[in-house]
This record gives C-alpha cells, structure tokens and sequence, in this order.
C-alpha cells in the first residue's frame, strides 16, 4: 500500500467499519514507510479480518446443520460457539437414541437445563404409551435442538409463557413460576430500545404466532425484572403441529459485550478520523481536512451559483520569533493565534493550518469584499492582542474568491499570491486578488 501514515490510518478505520457492518474487508497491505505503530496497527486489524473470516465461516456450517465442523483454533470469537457445537452433536446423538425408542437417555450436560429437559421425557413416558413418546419426543427435541441458546422461552398459541430455561431465569431475574401462563411481551419485551411503547402488533416474536414464520432480530432489547435494560439478539421459531402454529421457541443471547465492542470501535473510528484531520499543535483542522472541505464547497457553490472565499494568512517575521524566544515560545505563539482567529469565525467557516506558520480559513457564502473586511478584522485582531510571549505580533493576509473556470489548485494558487503581495507591500496588510 502506498501513500502517507494518515492515508494508511484511514483504510484501518475503513477495515474497521466494514468489520462493525458485518463484512469481511480485504486485509491491509503496509509500507515500511507507514512507522512501526501503524505497522502494528495494520497487522492487529489483519488479524482481527483473519479471525472474523474463520469465525463466519464456522458459524454458517453451524448454521447449516454440519455440526462435525473443524473449529479453528486460537481464535476466542469461536470459543463461545466450541461447547455449543459438542452439546448439540451430543444431543442430535441422544435424540435419535430416543427416536430409536430408547426413553431412558439422561441429559447431565447442560446444566440445569437438564433438569427441565429431562423431565419433559418423563412426562412423555408417563402420559404416553411408548410409540405416542417416541413421535412427540422426537419432534419436541428437534424444535428444542434447533432453538437452543443461552436463554430460550415457549409461548403457546396464545402468546403466554409454557416454558422458561435456567439461563433466561439469570439473565431476566424472573423465575419460571411466576411467569407460567402469562402474556410475556407485556412483562420482558414492553418497550423499544428508543423508550417507546412496544406494541403488540408490532413485536415479531408474537407475530411468528400468527405467520408461522422464522423470524431473526439482530438488535433489540429485553427488560428484567429490575426494570434494566438487557441487549439482546433473537429468533423466534414456529412449533408446527400437523401443520398449525400450536406456540413458538424464542432464543435469545445477550450481546452486552457485542455492544460494547461496538461502542468501543466507534470510538476509536472517531478518535482515527480526529488524529487524521487535526493539526496536533493548534488543535484546528489540517491541510487534508481542509483541502477535502475545499472540493466540496466548490461543487456545492458552483451547483447553487453561490459565493466562496478563501483567506490566507502568514505570521510576519516568525523565524525571527524562534530564534529570539525559542521554537517553545513559537509553539505557543501557532496557539494563540489559532485560537483568536477561531474565535472571531462563523460556525460555517472552516479555520486550518496549511504548514509551518500559514493559515487559511475557507469563508463558504462569502463575496470578495465581504472575505476582505473578514481578513481585516483578523489582521487588527491579531495586531491588537499584544501576545504576552512576544514584544509583537503581526500577520500578512491573502484574499481571493472563486471564480466560474476555479478549480481547487488555481483558487489556492490566486490565494497564494495575493498573500505574497501582502508581503511585498510591507507586510501586516491584507491583499485581495480578483478572479480571472
């Protein structure tokens, strides 16, 4: 790959959006010339694409029933899904001892879920004779293996609850008992992650019920008994009997730790997108932010006829300033000024450094004399403020506007020399160059 450290930082934010929209990115290609902490980073997100491949990978040969797939390893994406994976193959195993007739199988391995489990067999085999259980048990297994997650609840063609595993008892704080019988959307699933009321009508889980379709929610929110907010994911899973929707199975995960990886992502995308686009002394905008800003207002001021002017400003003398009071004392002079000549701007001007000790400042909507009597302001601004660290400080000023033929490098080149002017009439004055 070639190009700048910030050019590279960049398509490490854009590997890094694709992995948060559930893509897999191609993996970033680096120069030596990148430094070592890009290079670092470049290599931690490649691996991060590496192992968000093998982990779609494996979880779509779940997906598709080939529970005998190779899990890869060193990858902690896939370790949550590895027990998974050999309790259902377990399962499957058990199920078809069952279907085989065989009501004496035992179910130790999922924990408290095995209690549950294993006396809805005992239930069978008391309420059935032996060919009733095995037909039922073997149908109510294969919606139970296909459902099965870290919390999973039954409803009934009515939409009240039948069952409720362990794992959801934890995670939503309700027991079982006290919500057998009752209409659970209203108690676990009564508002939208915004805060609104949630309908009825509008909850997918009971509209399964009424479509007999499978239905998956990526993102979505249940409510505890405490009255928190738990994250979660889910599919709701029609029960068929003899064609007719006779209840549905809801799994569900929590994704707090999804979320929260999430949130984290997009805080380092933001603080990649600050670093690439900020001047790291002055704090204001850096030349790329400002040359992208530049391309836009251009296209948009040539598609609504409107005005755009450019200032460009230069502080007088400045190598003088290093030399007598210290590159130290000229730091803080480069902040000083960036923040008074931020401060007297409009919201819609944008205020960059462009190298060393030039400025510009992109004045959108903004005629030629209207940007003239702006880069006055500034200059007696500047000249007034006295600079506590320096005996005085002045800066020469450069204006131009865009005309109908500008492009970008002829609007910064007019602007360029109407500041070199400025310094050839003395200096601390502001030149304003026509368009062609």
């Amino acid at each position: 790959m070639e190009g700048s450290p910030e050019q590279t930082l960049a398509r490490v934010a854009d590997a890094l959006e694709g992995l948060l929209t559930g893509s897999i990115p191609d993996k970033l290609e680096y120069s030596g010339a990148s430094g070592t902490d890009v290079e670092n980073l470049c290599a931690a997100v490649n691996q991060l694409i590496d192992m968000q491949a093998e982990a779609r990978e494996f979880m779509l040969s779940l997906s598709e029933g080939r529970l005998d797939a190779d899990a890869p390893r060193g990858n902690f994406l896939i370790s949550p899904f590895k027990q998974m994976q050999s309790n259902l193959r377990h399962l499957v195993w058990q199920t078809g001892r069952i279907a085989q007739g065989d009501l004496n199988q035992h179910v130790d391995f999922l924990g408290e879920f095995s209690d549950s489990f294993n006396s809805m067999i005992a239930s069978l085999r008391e309420k059935r004779a032996i060919e009733e259980a095995l037909e039922a048990s073997e149908k109510r297994l294969k919606d139970i293996t296909s459902a099965l997650g870290e919390g999973v609840y039954m409803l009934d063609s009515e939409g009240q609850l039948v069952f409720l595993n362990p794992a959801a008892e934890r995670m939503l704080g309700w027991s079982e008992e006290e919500l057998l019988g009752k209409t659970v959307h209203g108690i676990i699933h009564s508002r939208k992650p915004d805060g609104s009321r949630y309908p009825d009508d509008d909850c997918l889980a009971l509209q399964t019920l009424e479509s007999g379709m499978i239905v998956h929610v990526q993102d979505d929110i249940f409510i505890r008994k405490d009255d928190s907010v738990l994250p979660v994911s889910f599919i709701s899973t029609p029960i068929l009997e003899y064609g007719i929707v006779s209840g549905a199975v809801v799994a569900f995960h929590d994704i707090t730790t999804r979320k929260n990886f999430q949130e984290a992502l997009a805080r380092a995308n933001a603080l990649l997108e600050q670093q690439a686009t900020t001047d790291a002394l002055t704090g204001i905008a850096n030349r790329r932010r400002f040359d992208d800003a530049l391309i836009k207002e251009i296209s948009r001021a040539g598609r609504h006829s409107e005005p755009l002017s450019v200032v460009m400003l230069d502080i007088d003398h400045f190598k003088a300033v290093n030399d007598t009071y210290g590159h130290h004392v000229g730091d803080l002079v480069l902040t000083k000024l960036a923040q008074l000549v931020s401060a007297l701007l409009r919201d819609e001007d944008l205020f960059a450094r462009w190298g060393g000790e030039e400025f510009v400042v992109l004045l959108p909507q903004t005629p030629l004399a209207a940007g003239a009597e702006m880069a006055e302001r500034l200059r007696r601004a500047v000249e007034n403020d006295g600079f506590s660290s320096v005996d005085k400080l002045t800066c020469s000023f450069g204006v131009t506007s865009l005309g109908p033929d500008d492009d970008e490098k002829s609007l910064m080149e007019r602007t360029d020399q109407a500041l070199y002017k400025a310094k050839e009439s003395g200096r601390n004055c502001v030149t304003a160059e026509e368009c062609y």
